[in-house]
């Protein structure tokens, strides 16, 4: 079987749904200038941005395969988080300075889950 160079491997990706794993601290923009940059194409987009300081599947169509941005958009996401307690920041994130700290003791684990839940569910953004 001959070898496929990588010229051929690239040019398949030029009309493609990609499925990268965004690093935190890549804004989604940067994500797709270096697809942009690395395929040689003009035209790529992403299916929904992802915050800076998130991490995820981030869906870039490149080409042709652009048009199809739309229905990934339509699609149900699902979102899941780390939370520390106690903990105030100047952000309200994890990204800002720690401003205030309080005791969690005495917050149970049904205290929890009972916050938790009114984060939970369809969101309309």
């Amino acid at each position: 079987m001959p070898a496929v160079d990588l010229h051929q491997r690239l040019q398949v990706l030029q009309h493609a749904i990609l499925l990268i794993d965004k690093p935190r601290g890549s804004t989604s923009f940067e994500v797709v200038s270096a697809v942009k940059r690395l395929l040689k194409t003009r035209k790529a987009g992403h299916s929904g941005t992802l915050d800076k300081s998130a991490s995820g599947l981030l869906v870039v169509c490149t080409g042709r395969a652009t048009k199809l941005t739309r229905y990934f958009l339509e699609e149900r996401k699902r979102y899941t988080g780390t939370v520390q307690l106690g903990v105030q920041t100047d952000t309200d994130d994890g990204t800002g300075t720690v401003i205030a700290e309080r005791s969690v003791d005495g917050v149970t684990e049904e205290d929890i889950r009972r916050t938790a839940s009114r984060y939970s569910g369809d969101v309309h953004q």
